[in-house]
C-alpha cells in the first residue's frame, strides 16, 4: 500500500481528518430502527426506514468535496 495512489483528485473540505465515527454511528441508527420496524411490523407489510429518513449527510464533518489540481499537489494524491 505504500505506492497506492487516488484515481480521483477530490478532498473533503472541511477540518476533519474523516467521516469514519460519524458514518459507523449513523449505519448502527439505521439497523436500530430496521430491527424494531422488523419485530413490530407484520412480514407482508414489511417497509424499512430509508436512509434519508434516519440521518442527515449535511450534518456529517465535510461539507462535501473539492476538486484539487494533482500535478501541483501530488501530496494529496496518495492514500
Amino acid at each position: 500500500m505504500s505506492r497506492s495512489k487516488k484515481k480521483t483528485p477530490v478532498q473533503g473540505t472541511c477540518s476533519a481528518s474523516s467521516q469514519k465515527r460519524w458514518k459507523v454511528q449513523n449505519h448502527r441508527t439505521e439497523r436500530a430502527m430496521a430491527r424494531k420496524v422488523m419485530e413490530h411490523a407484520d412480514p407482508d407489510e414489511l417497509v424499512l426506514p430509508k436512509k434519508q429518513e434516519v440521518s442527515n449527510i449535511w450534518d456529517g464533518p465535510y461539507d462535501g468535496f473539492t476538486r484539487f489540481d494533482p500535478i501541483a499537489n501530488p501530496k494529496f494524491m496518495r492514500k
